[in-house]
């Protein structure tokens, strides 16, 4: 989808139209052979729980309502994709490329996030509970402190409104 902001024209990456659906079962046996270029599949659904996807390239894919409960995604470009209601309990996502990812309503509750660029991620509803942010911080509840939370909505405001059709 061709959406404009301020009349610069960008390309969605997370539309149906432009995602390939392929089943968890296709993915892990891509990955057990040495794939790790994945950008815009679409996993909508899926359940993972446990395995290693360290180093996956998941740009612009189509996560959302997946449950990916313990899942290593250490290093993983998640930039742009939808984990909107996943499931990311206990997730290892250190060091991961969650720019302008979509992680409303996602359950991070325990996940590792140390070391992760989350500029631009929306994580309005999240829980967050236990969750190990980039700076190392453990969040003890599941909302962000105002302080937090302020920087990422801010970014989070622009960038949703980079990609929202105006006609």
């Amino acid at each position: 989808m061709q959406i404009s902001y301020l009349g610069i024209g960008f390309q969605s990456l997370a539309t149906t139209s432009n995602t390939q659906k392929i089943s968890s079962e296709q993915l892990l046996d891509s990955y057990a052979a040495g794939e790790l270029d994945f950008p815009r599949v679409n996993l909508s659904n899926s359940i993972m729980t446990g395995v290693n996807l360290s180093l996956v390239n998941f740009r612009g894919a189509e996560l959302n309502g997946s449950v990916l409960k313990r899942v290593n995604l250490a290093r993983a470009n998640l930039s742009m994709a939808d984990l909107s209601g996943a499931n990311l309990t206990g997730a290892d996502l250190s060091g991961a490329n969650l720019v302008w990812a979509d992680l409303h309503n996602a359950n991070l509750a325990g996940a590792d996030l140390t070391g992760a660029n989350l500029t631009g991620a929306d994580l309005t509803g999240a829980n967050l509970n236990g969750t190990t942010m980039p700076d190392g911080t453990v969040l003890s509840s599941s909302k962000l402190s105002n302080r937090s939370s302020g920087k990422f909505n801010l970014i989070s405001k622009f960038i949703s409104r980079l990609f929202t059709n105006h006609d």
